[in-house]
């Protein structure tokens, strides 16, 4: 694999979740941000399956993310097992209990608030979401694992993108999952001006790569970096069900 394609990436995808969440800290700052956004759509979602109606639950989340990155404020808070899913999601259950949202939410919230990171109308995006009939809990851990899969592929198709090469991640992003048949390779490669054999040799380097970032953004929202296997077992486990 070329070397471009192993660098190492944004500060926030190798460093454990109690480091971006030391909120005095002034260089941590894009990372926790950049978190908030991963963890905008999982965390609205569960409030609208905990039955907040959307300007609620918009008002829910944005609150809850203007504390999160505010400095000084997650001092005395639990980490919940050292999972920052856990933690977000606890956390969040918790503000919606005893916090009277409708009276701090324009104070807490940033100007414009904080976008949701496909940038997509939120209640859109939550119609596209399949029917869930498990708890909230266990759909908020589907949605992370989904927003952690989109967020692992689109970090990977701005290194293809950084080498020109955006025609092949669009052709290798179709078979992460299994391969397909040879005509499919040979077609590929006659539109690509590549030959079969490299684009069919070019499957496997990119599977490794996506399992590379993805555990990488699965170590960054972890305190233990032991946890990885078992976290990624958890979230393909929630996804499967």
């Amino acid at each position: 694999m070329p070397s471009e394609l192993r660098e190492i990436g944004p500060t926030f995808l190798t460093t454990r979740w109690t480091v971006v969440l030391r909120a005095a800290d002034p260089d941590s700052q894009a990372a926790r941000e950049e978190l908030a956004r991963l963890y905008w759509f999982p965390l609205y979602a569960l409030g609208r399956r905990q039955g907040l109606n959307p300007a609620d639950a918009d008002d829910a989340v944005q609150t809850f993310l203007g504390r999160l990155l505010a400095p000084g404020q997650l001092a005395n808070l639990s980490s919940e097992g050292g999972r920052f899913r856990d933690f977000l999601r606890v956390s969040f259950q918790n503000q919606l209990i005893s916090t009277h949202r409708a009276s701090i939410s324009q104070r807490r919230r940033p100007e414009g608030g904080f976008v949701p990171r496909d940038g997509l109308d939120p209640e859109a995006t939550l119609a596209l979401e399949p029917v869930d009939s498990h708890t909230p809990e266990l759909a908020y851990d589907r949605c992370c694992a989904r927003v952690l899969l989109d967020a692992t592929l689109e970090r990977l198709r701005a290194e293809y993108e950084r080498l020109g090469r955006t025609a092949l991640f669009l052709h290798l992003s179709q078979y992460l999952d299994g391969d397909p048949e040879e005509a499919t390779h040979a077609a590929a490669a006659a539109r690509l001006g590549l030959s079969e054999g490299t684009v069919r040799n070019a499957v496997k380097p990119f599977r490794i790569r996506f399992q590379e970032l993805f555990r990488q953004h699965v170590a960054a929202t972890l305190e233990d970096p032991v946890q990885v296997d078992d976290e990624i077992r958890h979230l393909m486990a929630a996804l499967a069900s």
